[in-house]
């Protein structure tokens, strides 16, 4: 299945997991006539897991999936002044539901 959604967004490389999630980036400074039935906009936490979610669950198996990331990915150039230690703040839910996105993608034989 990763496949048949790398064919569809033109990607350059498939995930290493055999879900329904595939990896790709794509350029374009031209529009496209591509159509999605779902734009995830914004490829952070919530975003990725909202499509990773959406990817897996039996009412999304036959659309076509958008995770849209507007930004290049940023680079460290200089380190902070100050530390600090705190990357994010997931709540128990959420943490509950990543958890399940998780075991989706390490597939049944890992849960």
């Amino acid at each position: 299945m990763a496949a048949r959604l790398v064919s569809r967004c033109g990607a350059v490389r498939a995930a290493p997991h055999s879900g329904p999630l595939a990896s790709c980036r794509r350029w374009s400074g031209a529009s496209t006539d591509t159509v999605y039935d779902v734009v995830v906009s914004g490829g952070g936490l919530v975003g990725a897991a909202m499509a990773c979610a959406l990817g897996y669950d039996i009412h999304f198996h036959d659309k076509k999936i958008l995770l849209l990331e507007a930004g290049p990915k940023k680079v460290l150039e200089k380190l902070s002044e100050t530390y600090s230690n705190r990357v994010s703040s997931i709540s128990p839910g959420s943490a509950t539901l990543l958890s399940s996105v998780g075991r989706l993608l390490r597939g049944p034989d890992n849960v």
